[in-house]
């Protein structure tokens, strides 16, 4: 698998949680709320679950498509799971050595044991599941407030990240008690920009039978 491909198949499945350390930048003097704080409230939740809206944006000189696909999700320390429903069903499994393709009839597609993918697979697992040494090895952060709502931005600065990845825009909501991952943004090159809005967000203590079997 080339490396941009494998870029592609890892960066469009991801979400995260974890515990970022970042650039602070307060869009709001009076506000004394942290970066580490928000995200240390989202990284006590282990097991994500709820409805998502992918929005894909494909730019060319004469004109814009956009491809929307929505489904459920489950996020949980031993991967991710995408149950596409519209346009087309089929259920996606992601973990740190392998991306999993159930379709509908049952038939499976296994992508993995490839040192460039587990690479990438390692990286995108450090951003969304806290390994700080990978995000400042491969990372620039900058984050931000207005509002509720924040915003953690990361610019590659790997190489070979940056000929496939431009930016990585995480955004959610917070209290004085709590945080929420509510989406995040892929900005590829080759204008190609893919955004995924979550909703419908629960955070059960356990995984179903059926939920473990995934993986």
């Amino acid at each position: 698998m080339k490396i941009k491909k494998a870029f592609v198949i890892v960066g469009l499945l991801f979400s995260f949680t974890g515990i970022f350390f970042a650039q602070e930048k307060q869009d709001e003097k009076n506000s004394t709320i942290t970066c580490q704080q928000i995200l240390n409230y989202i990284s006590k939740k282990q097991n994500s679950t709820g409805a998502f809206e992918q929005i894909r944006l494909v730019k060319t000189e004469s004109m814009e498509r956009k491809f929307v696909t929505t489904g459920d999700f489950l996020f949980c320390p031993k991967g991710i799971v995408l149950w596409s429903q519209k346009p087309f069903k089929n259920t996606t499994v992601l973990t740190p050595s392998y991306v999993k393709n159930i379709l509908p009839n049952g038939k499976q597609n296994v992508t993995g044991d490839n040192p460039g993918f587990e690479n990438i697979a390692r990286i995108f697992i450090g951003i969304f599941g806290g390994n700080i040494q990978v995000i400042e090895e491969n990372f620039v952060q900058e984050f931000g407030i207005q509002g509720n709502r924040w915003h953690l931005s990361l610019e590659p600065t790997n190489a070979a990240i940056k000929n496939a990845i431009l930016n990585i825009n995480l955004f959610g909501t917070f209290s004085e008690t709590d945080a929420e991952l509510t989406g995040y943004t892929l900005t590829q090159n080759g204008n190609v920009q893919t955004t995924f809005n979550f909703s419908q967000i629960a955070y059960p203590q356990t995984l179903s039978e059926e939920q473990n079997a995934l993986f």
